[in-house]
């Protein structure tokens, strides 16, 4: 659906977004996390043809023909929930999603079952001849989804969805997504940790620009025995001797301080022996060895420390 190569984006003389790479495939649900002024937004927007990428390029396979985001055909196929809602405060609710099925370039004849499709799945059939301007927050947040969907798109980009929602709508929403990833691309930015652990297929974390830590979401919570391993071994040295001690047993590297090298590494058993055996074999000193059952939320402060 969508490759991800090489992108840099500059804003004067700030890197905002350094040599990120990636791809977004159908079926997959990519969690775009990241502290505030890391890129995420910046990315979003090239993603969906709002910014051009200063190096790198992003293209998009729809129906097997390749179709550049900055393309007004892109635009068809893609939906974006951006933070902010751009809503008219004048229009009604249906008004304004009548108004977007026209823009967006949905046939006429299936207007009224478009907008009825989405008021439906967001709940807010009640809210049909509201005029958009007595909305609540919430309210106005499951408009701005619902604007986002309303013409069937094949990419569906969301940036912090979740916000002003109340519990059940947070639930509403979440579930909604999940469905919808079935049989779409999504890419969903948010800062509630525990509710991407719930609904994305995989995550990627940016710090500055940077991707530090992209992978299935099933890997990343995998293994019984998860542990945290300190050595002044770089990930280049570690990998073959690693590899061929547990084969296809996963690790990420976590970061680099003053010399010391962290590592996670998801075994479905307790290797803590084996691996301080391979440390010894190796010469490697051991700084820091222990278990970890840390959630998303702790893992993710981790990675960006």
């Amino acid at each position: 659906m969508l490759q991800i190569s090489q992108i840099h984006k500059w804003f004067g003389r700030q890197h905002v977004v350094r040599g990120l790479s990636f791809s977004l495939e159908k079926g997959m649900i990519l969690g775009l996390l990241g502290p505030n002024g890391a890129g995420k937004t910046t990315t979003i927007r090239i993603l969906t043809g709002l910014l051009s990428p200063s190096e790198g390029a992003v293209v998009a396979t729809v129906n097997g023909a390749e179709i550049s985001p900055l393309s007004l055909d892109f635009r068809r196929y893609v939906g974006y929930c951006p933070e902010h809602p751009p809503l008219y405060p004048d229009m009604t609710v249906f008004r304004y999603l009548h108004t977007v099925c026209r823009l967006r370039g949905v046939p006429r004849r299936e207007w009224e079952a478009a907008i009825v499709r989405v008021m439906t799945d967001l709940d807010l059939l009640s809210l049909t001849y509201r005029e958009i301007s007595v909305l609540s927050k919430g309210q106005r947040q499951r408009v701005n989804i619902a604007q986002s969907l309303v013409h069937d798109p094949d990419i569906w980009i969301l940036d912090e969805p979740l916000g002003g929602l109340d519990p059940e709508q947070v639930s509403m929403v979440r579930d909604l997504i999940v469905e919808m990833g079935k049989n779409r691309a999504v890419l969903v930015s948010s800062h509630l940790l525990s509710e991407v652990t719930q609904m994305c297929t995989d995550i990627l974390i940016l710090k500055q620009g940077v991707a530090l830590l992209s992978c299935p979401m099933h890997q990343l919570m995998a293994g019984a025995k998860p542990l945290l391993l300190t050595v002044a071994v770089t990930p280049e040295v570690w990998q073959g001797p690693f590899a061929a001690a547990f084969g296809t047993v996963s690790w990420y590297f976590l970061g680099e301080e003053e010399g010391l090298y962290r590592y996670r590494i998801a075994a479905d058993t307790d290797i803590r022996e084996a691996l301080f055996r391979l440390c010894c074999d190796q010469n490697w000193s051991i700084y820091a060895l222990h278990v970890s059952q840390k959630p998303l939320e702790e893992l993710y402060l981790e990675v960006i420390r």
